[in-house]
């Protein structure tokens, strides 16, 4: 059997944090203008970790191709329902972590608040009202659509049983949130802690090597485990992290900016170069070698050679 291809679009997944990693998450667009930033909203999802399947009504496809979503998400896109059965498939028990309306259109809304399903949208939302996946509406529409006493009726029928995140009141419009605004309440939402958000931690990692002649080197079985474990969970955190990764055997995370060396003097100038910047955090998780050869012979030493003396001095560090 052929292993399925990774679609190339997938390689942003965790690329910001993992915060998300293994949630499922339903990103349905209703027909509003701005239908075409919930292309920015899936994949800002995606690189925390989320995995992101959209549901696109007939307005919102005249607005932006279903294709293009297909692309952004790596997932099929769900425009119609069929025998396959999606708004099971996505919306029934346990099938999803979140379900994301953006933007949410006051037809869209008042359909919920009455329970009428006859749209993919309208009965994905019917499924996962019913079987109690979180419900996050962004809402989008005229200002006077939104002061409209229906519209604010079923508002009041949702609140305390769906999320609503307000929409900025600009030009006469209530215009859906920003997709980094939404991002933030759904990184809340699922537990995301604010302490190290943004904070720009500096970190060593991994062992280092060291140079006896161009072929051969001395240096210790250190894994880096404990440095990129680390480095991930602070990631996962939101933090800015700026890795520097000796010749370990893990593989360091997504989303750390990494800076490879060889040697402990590479390590060295590595971390000196970077204080440069302002840090919040300095972590020294290295294990960085002992003692450096004194010399290093700038050709291969003959294997033929019988003994070989190496004469060390204490490293940098």
């Amino acid at each position: 059997m052929k292993a399925r291809k990774k679609h190339p679009s997938l390689d942003i997944v965790s690329s910001h944090g993992t915060e998300l990693a293994g949630k499922k998450i339903v990103l349905c667009v209703a027909g509003s203008v701005a239908a075409y930033k919930s292309i920015e909203l899936a994949r800002l999802l995606m690189r925390h970790g989320a995995d992101v399947t959209c549901v696109v009504s007939d307005a919102a496809s005249k607005l932006v191709k279903p294709d293009y979503f297909k692309w952004a998400t790596g997932n099929e896109v769900i425009t119609k329902l069929t025998g396959k059965l999606e708004h099971i498939q996505v919306a029934d028990y346990g099938k999803s972590d979140l379900i994301i309306v953006y933007p949410a259109t006051a037809n869209t809304l008042g359909k919920l608040a009455a329970g009428i399903d006859d749209t993919p949208i309208a009965t994905i939302l019917t499924v996962g009202f019913g079987s109690k996946i979180p419900i996050l509406i962004a809402l989008a529409m005229h200002q006077s659509m939104y002061e409209n006493i229906a519209v604010r009726k079923n508002i009041r029928f949702l609140k305390d049983k769906v999320d609503f995140i307000s929409p900025q009141m600009i030009e006469g419009k209530a215009k859906a949130a920003e997709p980094e605004d939404v991002l933030q309440h759904v990184l809340r939402k699922f537990g995301f802690s604010s302490v190290l958000h943004n904070k720009k931690v500096l970190m060593t990692a991994g062992p280092t090597i060291e140079y006896i002649d161009p072929v051969r080197v001395i240096t210790n079985q250190s894994s880096g485990k404990t440095g990129v474990l680390l480095a991930a969970e602070l990631v996962s955190a939101g933090a800015k992290v700026t890795l520097v990764y000796g010749p370990g055997r893990e593989e360091p995370p997504k989303g750390a900016k990494v800076i490879r060396i060889d040697t402990a003097k590479a390590m060295f100038d590595a971390v000196k170069n970077e204080l440069r910047k302002k840090f919040d955090v300095v972590i020294l998780a290295a294990a960085v070698s002992d003692y450096v050869p004194e010399r290093t012979e700038k050709s291969k030493i003959r294997s033929t050679q019988k003994q070989v003396t190496i004469h060390s001095f204490k490293s940098l560090h």
